[in-house]
């Protein structure tokens, strides 16, 4: 079996995917339908498998995607690196948005992400320091700015946190969002490199003087992207 690259995103990769003229191939796991079907075929040389979080219509909120189902989807079209791709919002008042922040860490408190339903096993989270410096790598090389290095917090979703949250988890990391602790939990405990860039697209509750306004948040989130498309387009080849 080929090993590819795989990519977790959002809806952004329905556009990329087109454009790259990847093969749609649906897949049923153990654990029921992922998001959506995979995206296979090349990027830059590299075999890819893409798969889009909330599904092609964008209509499975956070806590509803099956995560188990998604990264099982990757193992079994020979992923053994991924990348993932989350929305997030600044806990920090330095970590103004539109930015992207090359994770190297992340917390899962509110829930437990994991394939050993039926037996005790301890596996040691931890995200690749070698994919995030090639990430880091070509950001320099293309002059984008990103903060190289923070932590995710991952809360449950589907609404955003109320200022109370937001003052306990400012304790624990830098960016909040919903998704990406769950996925590299599951991939790391089927072997796989994984590593995570968060796009910035708002302040988190109680933070800033702007309201959070959803056309706000959707404009940072494509300026994020296109960042991150120019980053994945060089970095692929050399993950």
């Amino acid at each position: 079996m080929e090993r590819r690259i795989g990519i977790i995103g959002g809806t952004s990769l329905v556009k990329r995917a087109g454009e790259l003229d990847l093969e749609l191939v649906q897949v049923e796991t153990p654990y029921g339908h992922p998001s959506s079907p995979l995206h296979l075929g090349e990027w830059g040389g590299r075999p890819v498998a893409l798969l889009v979080r909330h599904g092609l219509d964008h209509d499975i909120p956070p806590h509803m995607i099956n995560h188990r189902a998604n990264v099982e989807a990757m193992l079994s079209a020979g992923v053994e690196k991924l990348v993932l791709i989350a929305s997030a919002g600044s806990l920090r008042e330095d970590l103004e948005p539109p930015i992207v922040v090359l994770l190297d860490d992340y917390a899962n408190p509110f829930s437990s992400a994991t394939f050993f339903d039926d037996s005790i096993v301890h596996v040691t989270p931890s995200l690749s320091d070698a994919m995030r410096g090639v990430l880091a790598e070509v950001a320099t090389e293309e002059g984008i700015g990103v903060v190289n290095g923070g932590t995710y917090i991952q809360t449950l979703g589907p609404r955003l946190e109320t200022r109370a949250e937001v003052r306990g988890l400012r304790s624990w990391g830098d960016v909040v969002g919903m998704t990406m602790a769950s996925e590299a939990s599951l991939a790391i405990e089927r072997d796989m490199e994984v590593t995570a860039m968060s796009s910035v697209d708002n302040m988190a509750h109680g933070l800033g003087d702007a309201p959070l306004e959803f056309e706000t948040i959707l404009a940072n989130a494509t300026r994020n992207w296109m960042k991150m498309e120019r980053i994945l387009m060089r970095a692929v080849p050399r993950l």
